[in-house]
């Protein structure tokens, strides 16, 4: 055994004996079997752990009979001699997750190796945390490549590691998670007074927690086990260990704290703890790179993974940019991914004071209403004192909550409160944007104008649509009682008509209407004849014999009607006064319905109206509350909580209340206060003279993660601050980067952000020129459309290619046009230098003619032409 630990110092040589002697494992096996000969179980462990040297030699020890076996009878010893060699041979065993689970699953073994870590001697503690540690860090390693194969990535089919399905890492992974005796355990010896047996257990408690969420949700359970973690990391004025085990104990602690900020409650139970400060305090002073990107991943989760009360100031903002300039790929890349995601929001301090209420709605019988105030916003609560028996409560008191201008809502629930419960009354949502606006003191002035406004323009609106419903209900009553009295007036000439005909001799009503159709029939013929025309006269003539003819029929329809009307009625006259009085009774009835039903219709239109200028009133009276810090929650089925209102005498027989009462939007009055505490994008713009030329440098690195982080922080910086767009445009050969970025294979991520960031720079004219000039960054968004067919990214790209191609077309024609105007001022300026120099030319000339004095032809010719004509001279 020892000549075999000699042979094979390295894995090539260990590999080499192995191929050449297949049973050397087999044969070394029986030999740490022997409890007697310690020295001899010695050799044979060492010999082992150098026949191990990689993975193809571990593997080699699943098909030795009897070798897993009597390791595990040794590691379950506690003795000083073999357990230090049998845990340098354990370590190297594990990595083979086959062998790894067989260990995990042998009886009793995991729990005696927690038993003898705990003991307090260096020479049994250490080698047992160290097998404990490897057994954590392969289920953990095991767990990644497993994810690593599920995870759909295009085109990486090739670099997938290959994985066992045979082993399950599930039941591993809830092996380790389930022992809480281990995770306490654990726990305790982050305060080991041996520093390597403390980064030992720490790094095995983060393998276990962020592989399991059963063992976070044990540590967040367990207040003293978090505080030794809390501890861990420096907190509770407790000094950090020293040297490289003290920097794996604050690392594997930052890294648990992640974990367990994962959660809002616990995220806020960790700021509350001073764990967010301890954490500030360890990334200012550390330069340990582990500890560092632990920290920063730590600090991203408090202050963004759960946007608890956690904010940054300016220094640590800064920080994070100077992070950047590290030389380490971890450190600049948690950096950069943290800043990516901060970089577009800011952090808020929202003040809010709860006044007092109005108008609250009975909900106890016998008694009015005990309401309380509840507040939430990104996980923060608080909670009001509990007003009792009062429909007019009186707060005052306040709360501040640390958010971001991206948060979610603030609600505000109202309740009331019993022995048996509390009762939801009603609740208000107000947005980050609505809280902006009134947390502002000019800006709430112009909010309240607004409001004024608006309630004065809706109020006349309303009073508007009132008249038009009440003209709309004359109408209808008008139409109504129009044809009530239409259906009047012909009810009574019917009846009048039979009367008439009653008390009328037919044959003189018959002689009456043959002497009318005589009359009639002659006016005709003397028509026709007066045309002198003989067709007119003809037809004249034809018309007067129809005329004559339809009134002798009428005559015998008269004769034949009146018979039957008067057949069995004895005194005609005194049946004709009959039908007279029901004619006007009749006539009169119908009138009587048709006012009542126009009564009825206009009493519709007015409650209808009522109805309208009531709700229009309360808008109107809540937007004036609104003014003064009013707001009305809306119940449970969304619509406005309407409660009493007046003077309260007492309860009837039900418990109801009694007295002046009436029925009116109930109300709770705030006032806030908005104070934005940091502007990220403001302060990473400060350092924008050395910060952005350093993200170029990293952008051309061809780091898909990294990129994509870059890119989302100059993105931000763009989408905030309008005249970042130049600054970064102005970076060189930035548009090749980014082109470079787009080309990459396999990097969607990256391939959005980048043309993003393109996207936001092309709205700059100087970029636009710039990326024009880029030669390989337009075909790479045009091949990015094609990649992506029929997905939100080719529409974009499509949409942002159109866009850029208008903007091309349209600095070209202002260049064309720029350059015309100065070709024409070219133009201009020649042509007048070339008038200017003929003008000086013949001034020359005419200098040259008169002469040095003055009085040469020149002159002469002057003094005649200012000599008076003969003509002028009367000659």
């Amino acid at each position: 055994a020892g000549i075999l630990a000699s042979l094979s110092p390295d894995e090539a040589s260990a590999q080499k004996l192995l191929a050449e002697e297949p049973g050397l494992l087999a044969a070394l096996t029986p030999l740490f079997a022997d409890g007697t000969a310690v020295q001899m179980r010695i050799r044979a462990l060492r010999a082992l752990t150098a026949l191990a040297r990689g993975s193809k030699q571990v593997s080699a020890a699943l098909g030795v009979p009897g070798l897993h076996d009597n390791l595990m009878g040794v590691l379950k010893l506690q003795s000083m001699e073999l357990l230090p060699v049998a845990a340098d041979y354990a370590v190297v065993y594990v990595t083979d997750f086959k062998l790894c689970t067989l260990t995990l699953q042998h009886p009793g073994v995991l729990m005696q190796l927690m038993n003898t870590a705990r003991l307090l001697d260096h020479r049994l503690c250490v080698p047992a945390l160290r097998i404990i540690e490897a057994l954590a860090l392969s289920v953990e390693a095991a767990r990644t490549a497993s994810a690593l194969n599920t995870r759909i990535d295009r085109g990486d089919a090739k670099k997938r590691p290959p994985q066992d399905e045979s082993v399950s890492t599930a039941e591993q992974i809830k092996q380790l998670s389930s022992n809480h005796y281990l995770l306490s355990a654990l726990c305790s010896l982050l305060d080991s007074v041996f520093p390597e047996a403390a980064a030992m257990a720490a790094s095995v408690l983060r393998a276990v927690c962020l592989s399991s969420p059963e063992a976070l949700r044990w540590l967040r359970g367990d207040a003293e086990a978090l505080a030794t973690v809390v501890r861990g990391i420096g907190g509770e004025g407790r000094s950090p260990p020293k040297g490289e085990h003290g920097a794996r104990v604050r690392a594997s602690c930052a890294w648990i704290i992640k974990g367990c900020a994962e959660d809002i409650e616990h995220a806020d139970a960790l700021v509350r703890q001073g764990v967010f400060t301890t954490l500030k305090v360890v990334l200012y002073t550390e330069r340990h790179t582990e500890v560092r990107v632990a920290v920063v991943e730590a600090l991203g989760q408090l202050m963004l993974g759960s946007e608890t009360a956690a904010g940054p100031d300016d220094d640590l903002v800064r920080e994070f940019c100077r992070l950047l300039l590290s030389a380490d790929p971890r450190v600049y890349s948690a950096a950069a991914k943290l800043l990516g995601r901060m970089i577009y929001q800011d952090y808020v301090k929202l003040h809010v004071v709860l006044h007092q209420g109005k108008n609250l709605p009975q909900s106890d019988n016998w008694g009015l209403c005990d309401p309380f105030v509840r507040m939430e916003i990104n996980g923060q609560q608080w909670q009001s004192a509990v007003q009792r028996n009062t429909l007019e409560p009186v707060w005052e008191e306040e709360v501040q909550f640390n958010i971001s201008d991206k948060s979610e809502h603030l609600v505000v629930e109202l309740y009331d409160w019993d022995l048996s419960g509390e009762d939801f009354l009603g609740g208000i949502r107000l947005s980050c944007e609505e809280l902006a606006e009134l947390g502002d003191e000019t800006s709430r002035r112009l909010w309240a104008m607004k409001q004024a406004d608006e309630a004065n323009t809706e109020m006349g609106k309303a009073s508007e649509e009132v008249a038009a419903i009440m003209a709309e209900g004359k109408a209808a009553a008008k139409l109504v009682t129009d044809e009530a009295d239409a259906r009047a007036d012909a009810c009574r000439e019917e009846l009048m008509e039979e009367a008439r005909l009653i008390s009328t001799d037919p044959k003189v009503e018959s002689q009456r209407i043959l002497a009318e159709a005589a009359a009639l029939a002659e006016r005709t013929r003397a028509e026709g004849k007066a045309t002198g025309e003989r067709l007119l006269e003809y037809r004249a003539d034809l018309e007067a014999d129809r005329i004559k003819k339809a009134a002798k029929k009428r005559a015998v329809e008269v004769q034949q009607i009146w018979k039957k009307m008067t057949a069995g009625i004895e005194d005609v006259q005194a049946r004709a006064e009959v039908l007279q009085r029901q004619a006007e009774s009749k006539s009169q009835r119908l009138r009587e319905e048709g006012q009542k039903e126009a009564d009825r219709v206009m009493k519709g239109f007015m409650q209808k109206a009522g109805v309208l200028h009531k709700q229009a009133s309360n808008k109107h009276r809540s937007k004036l509350d609104a003014m003064e810090g009013w707001y009305v929650p809306n119940g449970e089925d969304g619509e406005q909580l309407m409660g009493v209102a007046g003077k309260v005498t007492g309860f009837d027989d039900r418990g109801k209340l009694l007295g002046n009462l009436e029925i009116l939007p109930a109300g709770l009055r705030f006032s806030f206060s908005y104070h934005v505490t940091v502007s990220v994008d403001d302060v990473v713009y400060g350092e924008a003279e050395w910060l952005l030329p350093r993200v170029a440098e990293l952008l051309a690195l061809e780091v898909p993660a990294l990129s994509a982080s870059l890119c989302r922080l100059m993105h931000g910086l763009c989408e905030d601050i309008e005249e970042s767009r130049q600054t970064i445009g102005a970076i060189p050969g930035i548009f090749g980067l980014l082109a470079a970025v787009l080309r990459r294979p396999n990097a969607y991520r990256s391939h959005v952000e980048a043309f993003t960031l393109v996207a936001l720079l092309a709205k700059d004219v100087d970029n636009v020129l710039s990326i024009n000039a880029e030669p390989g960054l337009v075909q790479s968004i045009k091949a990015l459309k094609g990649r992506w067919k029929e997905t939100e990214v080719a529409e974009s790209c499509g949409a942002m290619l159109t866009r850029f191609e208008k903007q091309v077309a349209k600095l070209k024609r202002a260049e064309d046009i720029a350059r015309r105007e100065q070709r024409a001022q070219q133009a201009a300026e020649e042509k007048r230098k070339v008038k200017a120099a003929q003008e000086a030319k013949k001034q020359a000339l005419l200098k040259k003619k008169k002469g040095p004095q003055g009085d040469g032809y020149g002159a002469k010719r002057k003094s005649r032409a200012e000599e008076p004509s003969p003509r002028k001279r009367g000659g």
